[in-house]
C-alpha cells in the first residue's frame, strides 16, 4: 500500500493548479468554459451504462417513497452539472448533497435541472464539506478522482466522504481504468496513446482527456491515470471496504471502450 501522509486530511477538494501537457498548459476545471463546453457533453454513457450501475449502489433495497420524506441522502461528490443527482432525487426518491468545486457548473446546472431534493454547495475554503458527520447514507463518485493529480488527494477526497457517511453505507464510483486508453469510453477519450499499441498513461502522469461533445467537437482537460490497485488502496485508506471491481463497458463506443465501477463500503 502507499505511504500516505497527514496532507490526506485536509485539502479536500481544492483544485489543483493546471500542469503543462505535452508542452501545453490545461484549463482549471473552474473555468467558466469548461462549465459551458461540459454543459454540451454527450452523455449516451452517463444515462445508459454508469448512471444505472451508480444508482443501484446506493438505493435502498426495500424503498419506502413516503410523501415528502427521501428514502436517503447520498452525497454526489464533483457533480458537475447535476444530472446524476438530478435522476437519483427524481426517480429514486433521494436527497441529493451535490457538490462540485465549479460555481460556473452549478450556475448552468441549476438551469437544466431543478428539484428541491438536489441540493448544490461548493466546498468551504479549506476544501471541506458542509455536512455533517453520519448524514448520509452513500456517495456517488464519477470521473472525478482521474483529476486529482497525487493518491494523497483521492485519499482527502474520499476520506472526507467517509466522514459524512454512515458505517456501513455504500460508496460507488465510476474511474477510468485498463482499456480506456486510446479509445471512446462513452463519451470520454481517455488519453492520447504514447505508441502505436496505444499504452495507458503512466501512473501519476498528467494527460489530457477528451470529453466529446454534442457538435462532435472534443473538450480538453488535463488527468491523471490512478490504476486500479492504486485507487482500491485509496479506498482502504479511507476507511472503506473495498466489495467489487468490475468494467463497465459500453458496447455502442467500440470493443474495448469501458470505464470502472469500484463498489465499497463504509466501516
Amino acid at each position: 500500500m502507499p505511504a500516505f501522509d497527514s496532507a490526506c486530511q485536509s485539502g479536500v477538494l481544492r483544485e489543483p493548479p493546471p500542469p503543462a501537457v505535452d508542452g501545453r498548459t490545461g484549463t482549471r476545471w473552474t473555468d467558466p468554459r469548461i462549465a459551458a463546453a461540459y454543459a454540451m457533453r454527450d452523455t449516451a454513457f452517463d444515462r445508459e451504462v454508469a448512471w444505472p450501475a451508480l444508482a443501484a449502489a446506493v438505493c435502498p433495497p426495500e424503498p419506502r417513497r413516503a410523501p415528502g420524506r427521501p428514502d436517503g441522502e447520498v452525497l454526489d461528490l464533483g457533480c458537475g452539472l447535476g444530472g446524476l443527482g438530478h435522476q437519483l432525487a427524481s426517480e429514486h426518491w433521494l436527497r441529493i448533497h451535490a457538490v462540485d468545486v465549479s460555481p460556473a457548473m452549478h450556475r448552468l446546472g441549476a438551469q437544466r435541472y431543478r428539484d428541491a431534493w438536489l441540493l448544490r454547495s461548493l466546498p468551504d475554503s479549506r476544501g471541506r464539506l458542509h455536512l455533517r458527520r453520519g448524514q448520509c447514507t452513500g456517495a456517488v463518485v464519477q470521473l472525478l478522482l482521474v483529476h486529482l493529480p497525487h493518491p494523497r488527494d483521492l485519499v482527502a477526497a474520499l476520506g472526507e466522504a467517509r466522514r459524512i457517511l454512515r458505517p456501513g453505507a455504500p460508496l460507488a464510483a465510476v474511474e477510468p481504468g485498463p482499456g480506456t486508453y486510446g479509445g471512446l469510453a462513452g463519451a470520454v477519450q481517455w488519453g492520447e496513446p504514447r505508441d502505436a499499441a496505444g499504452s495507458a498513461p503512466a501512473d501519476g502522469v498528467p494527460y489530457v482527456a477528451h470529453y466529446r461533445l454534442m457538435d462532435g467537437s472534443t473538450l480538453p482537460t488535463t488527468a491523471w491515470h490512478h490504476a486500479p490497485d492504486i485507487i482500491a488502496d485509496c479506498l482502504h485508506a479511507a476507511d472503506f471496504r473495498l466489495d467489487e471491481i468490475r468494467p463497465l463497458s459500453a458496447p455502442f463506443a467500440g470493443e474495448n471502450a469501458c470505464l470502472w465501477l469500484f463498489r465499497a463500503t463504509a466501516v
